[in-house]
This record gives C-alpha cells, structure tokens and sequence, in this order.
C-alpha cells in the first residue's frame, strides 16, 4: 500500500506537465498531485502550444500526457510531437482505451509509464516513484497485454522454426552439392568435381530445392546460412 505522505522525487523532476483536452481532468490533476508531492511546479494547459510560451529557462521534467477516447488527433503523432519538443522530459501517457498495439508504440517512442484514467489514481503515484527510480511502469491490465503478446510471439515462432526444414533432410552428397550451387559454380563444374553427369546434377538440385522448400539458388543460399552450425552434424550420410 502507498503511504499518504509526500513523495520527494530527485531534484530531475521537480517541474511537471499536465496535458488534457479536457480541463476538469486537468484540475483533479494538480489537486491530486500537490497533496503528494513536495516542492513541484504544475504547467497545465489543453495542448503542447502552451507549453512554448514558457519562458526559454523553464524546463519541464515531466510531463502526463492525457490521451482521450473522443480525441480527433492521432495519439502517436501527439505523442511523438511531445517527444520532439522535450526530448528530456520523462512521459506519462494517462489514456482511456489503448490496444496492445498502441502500448507497444508508445513504449518505442520513449514513454515510460502508461496509466488508465479509470484506475485507482493511486496508481498514478506508483508509476511517477517507479519512474523516478529508472523503471518502466504499466498498469496491470496493460502488463498482461504485453506479456501474452511476448508469449504468443515466442510460440508462434518457434512453430514457424519446427515447420522450416534442416540441413538434416538433404543428405551428404546433396549438401555437398548445395555448398557448390550457392557458391554459383556452373552444373559441368560440379559434374567433373563429383565425376558425375550434368543430368544428375540437375536432378539432384532440383531435389534439394524441393526438400528446402526453396525456388531457387539464392534463396538456398540464405537458407544455408541462417542454420545453426551444429546442425551439419546431423545430417544424413545416405546416398542419393
């Protein structure tokens, strides 16, 4: 449980930035976070362009962004605006209805909190200490979003590794010959390097693009390259 009595933040923070189209928002904002925090400076305006009225030695070291399910703008673009103009400042983002898309964005544009309106404002005050001791906070909900996004990506690609064949389907003189190909020798080439006939070379290749499930050299090339190394131990040593 968070203690009722101020917080005192690190003098980097000391100056905050309370953006909100909506102004009733705006105030429970600065009522709320002056009963907890000691010795700040509130800038509380509906848009960024108040903010650019400041005098050039006011700093804002922390800014809480409100994004508004009603609002007409693109919430990146406001987000990635407020980035631009205060690339120091430490950003809130206290949204409505985000999806785990937009959550992922916001976190690769440099936010560091994101925060439900319709939580416990308490949570507020748990993201800002988090913050201010170099952590990255999401409301529960939104943890959730992205861990089981993370999971379902980690599955989905390993499903996608167990379906992409191995070098352990060609057998020793087709990986030797496919070593040959993607080096781009000609097939009478290899045919007087493995005493073999042209036809033969030519069957063959087209047996191993099958087994790789490629269409072509190059694609075999990349193929053969992006497999681990130690995979080569396993592969078959039956003849053709």
């Amino acid at each position: 449980m968070l203690k009722n009595h101020p917080y005192k933040l690190y003098k980097v923070m000391q100056t905050f930035g309370l953006v909100d189209e909506h102004p009733i928002i705006r105030l429970g904002l600065q009522i709320f976070l002056r009963q907890h925090f000691q010795e700040i400076v509130i800038y509380s305006s509906g848009s960024l362009d108040y903010f650019s009225k400041l005098p050039a030695q006011e700093t804002i070291d922390l800014i809480i962004f409100g994004l508004n399910a009603d609002s007409k703008l693109n919430w990146l673009k406001q987000v990635e605006h407020c980035k631009y103009q205060y690339p120091k400042a430490v950003l809130i983002v206290h949204g409505e209805v985000l999806v785990i898309e937009t959550v992922l964005q916001l976190l690769k544009l440099g936010v560091k909190g994101i925060v439900f309106k319709q939580n416990d404002p308490n949570e507020l005050l748990d993201c800002i200490k988090k913050i201010n001791n170099g952590h990255i906070y999401l409301s529960p909900e939104l943890e959730k979003m992205v861990h089981d996004k993370i999971i379902a990506s980690k599955n989905s690609n390993k499903l996608l590794r167990q379906n992409q064949p191995g070098l352990h389907v060609l057998t020793l003189r087709q990986y030797l010959l496919a070593t040959y190909l993607i080096k781009g020798m000609k097939t009478s080439e290899i045919a007087r390097q493995l005493k073999l006939t042209a036809s033969t070379i030519s069957s063959t290749k087209s047996v191993i693009l099958k087994k790789m499930k490629v269409t072509n050299v190059i694609e075999l090339g990349v193929v053969l390259k992006n497999e681990n190394h130690s995979s080569k131990n396993h592969i078959s040593k039956a003849n053709t």
